[in-house]
């Protein structure tokens, strides 16, 4: 295989984007050749905080950008909102020492349309897009705010550019790339779409191209399920979002004729790269670009699509004008990524979901599905190839390495650090390196941080940064010091998303680090109509959707019951029967969401209830997020009427175990007497929900499985609820 790989790149080398690099230079997004794959390189397989990391750097500010590799440089971006600045950054790649921190821009104010409700910068960084490295220069892009062009030795601007300017909601995306004479970007915003070629040398416009991409997206929403009517949908209030995009673009050579492949929101669209003449374009069927990058192998050009459906588009790019009809190869829209994009080894093709971290083979030449593999988490970042490997970096820290292998792969490791990996890896000699949201690591066999470093990091991530000085009379802010220390340390992260811990049990420990205040109040639930607007409410709950926004992980659906309460009942009466709006979907939930259509029943757990918007947060924990068949009150374990105050034993089959809970199909039942139901029997072929098998059938109750016979010990302790406890009883029995 490393032989076929070796030729590939050799034969690729005569059109890489840049004459200037050397394939194992890894100078832009994705590497030199912009598909992911390195030919030379042979980082460690397995790795952690310790083992294999010959240094490890904290990166100031905020930056999602991949490392760009030339020589002993790495050079990344970095941005504050705070500091209002922009700035690259050069840091030696045998040290990890950082050279060079040069301010490229201040912040502009941001454009905006009033008109675009949900302006969500927060949702990207201010630092995106990767640099393009070369021998003498480094090309920074940060979107909107300005490309600039720098001298790789001295740190000095050559020139820049700050007129170029959309309206980006999500902020800034697509990288530059840049071949012997153009430097070449996207510019996808929601109020202007443009594709631009910048002269190298100086930076002025060689062309600028609108993309002229006319669809009826009302048409395309109401086909989806999705209500354009005022008040209908949220899409009224995001004007122009199917047309904004980040997509980085691609050089590619088809028989002798060059092509910039640059997809688009609506469409992906080849240009000639010296004029800008638009060679060909495909529609994306029903939703936008978001990031992944194209890949052009075996005379096809692999691009993915999102937005209300993702696809996977396999193009043969020989053809002129709109091409939708008669040069897609082969498609698939079953289990396709919207963000991280995909590796082409030898004919197989691999990919992985942002959501879930679903990875999959495909044949790149037919599409025909090969295996399919579940790593979990989400994945933003890129996967990258060496040495036969495959590097999948997830956004909990997670670092899977498979073998790149058409049969079933064997996982050679599974990872963990302390970051959070939205960034593409890079690869070069015999390192990998990663850029987590804090720091950048460099991995390579043989070498071990020093206890003493491990040491001073776990003290410095105790001592939290804060927005207050000690005795300065100001009260800490502490929901921003508990976003930083989750950014900071993934251990406590992954409590908190697991539901291992709470907000404010994290803060508690974090107040005890810093000797913060010492004063204990008592613990109490909160009421209807007490001081604060969030009151827990850990539930069950059956609705139908009325409206969704994957970007913002929200929706809004109508209450047909709540079951399985934990503190605030109340809340139950308060929202059944009217609309709620959901907040906080994220991960693999998403997927699950966007299978959902407007009027379909789905069934979520909840955390928490705002009164005052009728606001109920996704549940921190045994998360649940799936459609399920329009409410009947037997299907979710609704005891009848003559069957509540029941104590006793019941004897049936699992329907359903999650979250410490068990819906039982009931086909026996023995009362004890001092059970209080009026006739019992009545339970007999329905199902009722038992809960709280944490207090002492924990162990019991994970081995429990879809169908298992049981025999159990129950007590309807509060009739007005329509779940009951387990008591002392919880024995299998043999089907």
């Amino acid at each position: 295989m490393r032989g076929k790989l070796w030729l590939l790149a050799l034969m690729a080398a005569a059109f890489t984007p840049s004459t200037y690099a050397s394939a194992d230079m890894w100078n832009q997004f994705r590497g030199t050749n912009g598909d992911g794959i390195s030919t030379t390189s042979q980082p460690p397989v397995e790795f952690d905080e310790s083992k294999n990391v010959r240094w490890k750097t904290a990166i100031p500010d905020s930056g999602w950008s991949s490392p760009a590799i030339w020589e002993d440089e790495i050079w990344l971006t970095t941005g504050s909102d705070e500091k209002r600045e922009l700035r690259a950054l050069c840091v030696h790649r045998e040290t990890g020492e950082i050279i060079k921190n040069i301010k490229v821009f201040d912040m502009v104010d941001r454009q905006v349309d009033p008109a675009y409700k949900h302006d969500s910068p927060h949702l990207n960084s201010p630092a995106t897009p990767t640099p393009v490295v070369e021998a003498d220069r480094v090309y920074v892009s940060f979107g909107s705010q300005g490309i600039a062009c720098l001298n790789r030795m001295t740190g000095d601007k050559i020139w820049q550019r700050r007129d170029l300017r959309i309206y980006q909601p999500v902020r800034q995306g697509s990288s530059p790339i840049v071949d012997d004479d153009n430097l070449y970007v996207a510019f996808d915003g929601t109020d202007q779409q443009f594709f631009i070629a910048l002269d190298k040398d100086t930076g002025s416009t060689r062309w600028k191209t609108d993309r002229n991409i006319t669809t009826d997206w009302a048409a395309t929403l109401e086909a989806s399920g999705i209500s354009t009517k005022k008040g209908g949908s949220k899409s009224n209030e995001k004007p122009g979002d199917h047309k904004k995009a980040f997509a980085t673009a691609t050089l590619i050579n088809v028989d002798g004729v060059r092509q910039l492949i640059a997809p688009a929101a609506e469409a992906t669209i080849a240009y000639a790269p010296q004029s800008g003449e638009e060679l060909w374009r495909v529609m994306h069927p029903g939703g936008f670009n978001v990031s992944a990058r194209p890949i052009f192998q075996h005379g096809l050009v692999y691009v993915f699509t999102s937005g209300l459906t993702r696809h996977f588009l396999a193009i043969k790019p020989d053809g002129r004008g709109d091409v939708t009809d008669s040069h897609i190869a082969w498609s698939t829209k079953r289990g396709t990524p919207a963000i991280p994009s995909p590796i082409v080894i030898d004919e197989h093709l691999y990919m992985v979901t942002d959501k879930g971290g679903i990875a999959r083979c495909l044949n790149a030449k037919t599409g025909e599905p090969l295996w399919t593999k579940r790593l979990g988490g989400d994945h933003w970042a890129s996967p990258v190839y060496a040495n036969e490997m495959l590097y999948f970096c997830n956004k909990q820290g997670e670092v899977t390495v498979l073998e790149a292998s058409p049969e079933e792969p064997t996982v050679r490791a599974t990872n963990q650090l302390n970051g959070s990996f939205i960034a593409s890896p890079a690869l070069t000699d015999d390192s990998l390196i990663l850029r987590s949201t804090t720091h950048l690591y460099c991995l390579t066999e043989g070498h071990q941080r020093s206890e003493q470093e491990l040491a001073k990091e776990a003290s410095d991530e105790t001592k939290i940064a804060t927005n207050a000085k000690k005795g300065d009379g100001k009260e800490i802010d502490w929901d921003s010091a508990f976003e930083e220390f989750l950014k900071k340390d993934s251990g406590a992260r992954k409590k908190f998303e697991d539901g291992q811990a709470t907000k404010e049990e994290i803060i508690a420990w974090m107040k005890s680090q810093l000797g913060g205040t010492k004063k204990r109040g008592k613990r109490s639930e909160l009421k209807k109509g007490g001081d604060k607007d969030n009151v827990n409410f850990y539930a069950i709950v059956i609705g139908r959707l009325k409206t969704k926004d994957i970007e913002l992980g929200e929706f809004t659906a109508t209450v047909d019951h709540v079951t399985s309460m934990y503190g605030n009942r109340w809340v139950r009466d308060e929202i059944n029967g009217k609309t709620v709006r959901v907040t906080g979907v994220s991960g693999q939930f998403l997927d699950n969401l966007l299978q959902v259509k407007r009027g379909q029943t789905l069934k979520f757990r909840t955390g928490n209830y705002k009164p005052s918007s009728q606001t109920l947060t996704f549940g921190p924990k045994f998360h649940v997020l799936e459609r399920t068949p329009p409410f009947n009150p037997e299907d979710y374990g609704v005891p009848p009427e003559e069957f509540r105050g029941y104590q006793g034993e019941l004897t049936g089959k699992v329907v359903e175990a999650a979250g410490y809970e068990v819906l039982l199909e009931v086909s026996d039942l023995s009362p004890a007497n001092q059970s209080k139901a009026s006739k019992p029997e009545k339970i007999q072929g329905k199902r009722v929900r038992i809960i709280g098998f944490y207090n002492g059938h924990a162990d019991s109750f994970n081995d429990l499985r879809q169908g298992d016979r049981i025999r159990v010990g129950v007590w309807h302790t509060n009739p007005s609820h329509d779940e009951v406890n387990v008591t002392d009883l919880l024995e299998p029995l043999s089907n």
